[in-house]
């Protein structure tokens, strides 16, 4: 396969071309595992920082110079194609390409190989950087294109779903039973954005996900969201999701349909911090953990739902969703008046809340004192009805406090039932 087919394609989607139309054009196993190689490498080549120095030897100038020549709104790797030639390709094929030893070249080595088309692609191959089109498009496209529901592609997004795809379609049904085929590392859950103020309706399981990076191990092998696999081989052979050492999830083969309520391991010493939203005050608790500096966010989990690849696990809650910023607006008889920003500046008051600081009592009216809180509730009219966990931001200004829009909305989105 020539390498510059692949560039073309990665090009035209890159404007905004049909995926399927795109994808149509590949004609064998072959071509499409080069294409799905040079859309999602598994590991960098070349790091950025690798490129900067590269640059800096070649022009005999310091790192810092070039890494601010660098610093731009638009991507690195559309920024290092331009320095590529504006002439046809060389006509190299994708495993020549593959094979080039980017590690030992010098930057004008690699850039002078490609033309800009060309060099758009490989740059971002290199650096592995975001992808032209996310990989449920890419096999869902390849689905439609060979008559297969998308769903039993997507819960096997990898080089061995693409293989078995040319070689034996009929084998892809088998895909469903997922548990029994060790070698098709199975998707990841997804997760839909929790935006309202207030808690699920229905029953639910509040997970605290604490910071760090998602990774998931199944028969003895680990990988990370992306599907990246990781290079020390884990002695665990059922599906689990981990962040660190913290358990989010267990699937195990032999049972593969258990509720998450039967197959969580609560009480083990790793188990992640849980709340049971259907008792009083577990919002509010939900809120407060939210806050944390370690938590990095809220799953809301239904307790009856079974694990599918790829399918929806619930909801997510990240902390910027509850964190409002006010300005101090007034103080009186030991009460803070707090307001939204109002278009550029004007302000709108929105909550009165007992003094933050008490120590607090004179301020100048015309400065802009911001106070970071929780805000559990808000109605129709934008006014908080919940504010907890308030602190004076010092370091914050007339930029950072909350639009009154944005609490309307937010009031809507609390009043609206599920």
């Amino acid at each position: 396969m020539k390498f510059s087919k692949v560039a073309d394609m990665h090009e035209r989607l890159r404007l905004g071309a049909d995926r399927v139309e795109q994808l149509s054009r590949l004609e064998n196993k072959e071509e499409a595992l080069y294409v799905y190689e040079f859309f999602f490498p598994s590991t960098a080549r070349v790091s950025a920082a690798r490129v900067k120095s590269l640059i800096a030897d070649e022009i005999a100038s310091f790192y810092d110079v070039v890494d601010a020549c660098l610093t731009d709104d638009e991507p690195l790797w559309s920024l290092l194609a331009s320095e590529s030639s504006q002439s046809g390709s060389r006509g190299l094929s994708a495993e020549e390409v593959q094979a080039f030893p980017y590690k030992a070249a010098v930057f004008t080595e690699i850039a002078y190989k490609f033309n800009e088309i060309e060099a758009r692609l490989i740059w971002r191959y290199l650096m592995k950087s975001s992808p032209v089109i996310s990989k449920r498009t890419f096999f869902g496209a390849l689905a439609r294109l060979h008559g297969i529901p998308p769903y039993l592609l997507k819960m096997n997004m990898s080089v061995d779903t693409i293989i078995r795809l040319y070689e034996d379609p009929k084998s892809i049904s088998i895909l469903e039973h997922w548990w029994e085929n060790p070698q098709m590392f199975p998707s990841p859950h997804r997760w839909r954005a929790w935006t309202k103020m207030h808690p699920p309706t229905d029953e639910v399981i509040a997970m605290v996900i604490p910071n760090g990076e998602l990774y998931y191990t199944w028969q003895g092998n680990a990988r990370k969201r992306n599907g990246d696999r990781l290079p020390n081989p884990m002695k665990i052979n059922e599906f689990r999701e981990f962040v660190g050492d913290t358990i989010l999830d267990l699937v195990s083969y032999d049972k593969p349909h258990n509720r998450f309520d039967e197959r969580y391991p609560f009480s083990a010493p790793n188990a992640a911090q849980t709340f049971d939203l259907s008792e009083h005050g577990s919002w509010e608790r939900v809120l407060e953990v939210l806050n944390d500096d370690t938590t990095q966010c809220v799953r809301f989990i239904n307790p009856e739902l079974s694990f599918t690849p790829d399918s929806e696990g619930g909801y997510i809650m990240y902390p910027h969703r509850s964190k409002v910023f006010l300005r101090l607006n007034e103080i009186k008889n030991g009460k803070w008046e707090l307001s939204a920003l109002d278009g550029l500046d004007d302000y709108v008051p929105v909550v009165t809340v007992d003094a933050v600081d008490p120590t607090f009592t004179i301020f100048d009216h015309e400065s802009c004192i911001v106070v970071e809180g929780v805000a559990s509730s808000v109605n129709t009219q934008g006014n908080i009805t919940g504010f907890a966990l308030a602190e004076v931001r010092n370091d914050l200004g007339i930029s950072d406090v909350t639009q009154y829009t944005e609490l309307i909305e937010r009031g809507l989105s609390y009043d609206t039932k599920e």
